[in-house]
């Protein structure tokens, strides 16, 4: 399984990549500055709005090449 979010992608049609759950809960973390509990009980976590799942396997060098990220992203997880 893989991640997919658009939270801080460079672009508005682009979707970022994460092998793992880890590296896309440290990659929030990091962007929102937030714990991984203000994550997971937010109303976007609860509701599916963070991220995707997807059957299959990307590998980190890929995730690492494809992903083009806004560091001036300014998402707001709650309403």
């Amino acid at each position: 399984m893989f991640y997919k979010t658009e939270i801080g992608a460079r672009h508005p049609d682009y979707t970022l990549y994460f092998a793992n759950i880890s590296d896309l809960m440290d990659y929030l973390q990091d962007l929102l500055n937030l714990t991984a509990n203000e994550i997971e009980f937010s109303d976007a976590w609860r509701n599916g709005e963070v991220f995707t799942v997807h059957d299959g396997n990307v590998d980190k060098s890929f995730c690492d090449f494809h992903n083009v990220i806004d560091e001036n992203c300014e998402y707001e997880l709650n309403d």
